[in-house]
Parts: C-alpha cells; structure tokens; sequence
C-alpha cells in the first residue's frame, strides 16, 4: 500500500463534515487531515496540512470572496 491521500474537507455545516470525514476514512487510502467550517479556516489550515484534495461547498452564505482567497492559496501552494 502507497501513501495515503490526504484531503481536507470544507463545509459550513457542521452534519455535513462530519458526514463526508466519516465517509471518505471508510477508504484505508484516504486520510482526512482536516475538517474546515469554512474557507478562513481553510486557508489558515492549508499550509499546516498539505491536503491532496480538498472537498469545498460552493455555497456558503457570504464566502464567494473568501472561496477565492482560498483557491488562489490552492494554486500558490500547489506551484511551490
């Protein structure tokens, strides 16, 4: 067995986060590395975390300038 994909889960609803870590750590290859309430969390966590995947909600009330923020973060980490 390889290294496990380490994903980070995004979602402002506290059922749901728990619903998809839950579902996602039922794979032994997949090791869910943080659950973020929302995209600030996310991008304080991003760099700690190192995430493979991230699951994101597109639609969090008020957070589309924030879910941008965090995707330019994505992209600034992925090209170092």
């Amino acid at each position: 067995m390889g290294q496990k994909t380490r994903v980070m889960v995004v979602d402002d609803s506290a059922l749901m986060r728990n619903v998809l870590t839950r579902l996602l750590e039922t794979d032994a290859d997949i090791e869910v590395v943080h659950a973020a309430k929302d995209p600030i969390d996310a991008q304080a966590a991003l760099e700690k975390k190192h995430p493979d995947v991230i699951t994101l909600d597109i639609e969090m009330p008020k957070m589309s300038t924030k879910i941008t923020k965090l995707r330019m973060s994505l992209q600034k980490t992925l090209r170092e």
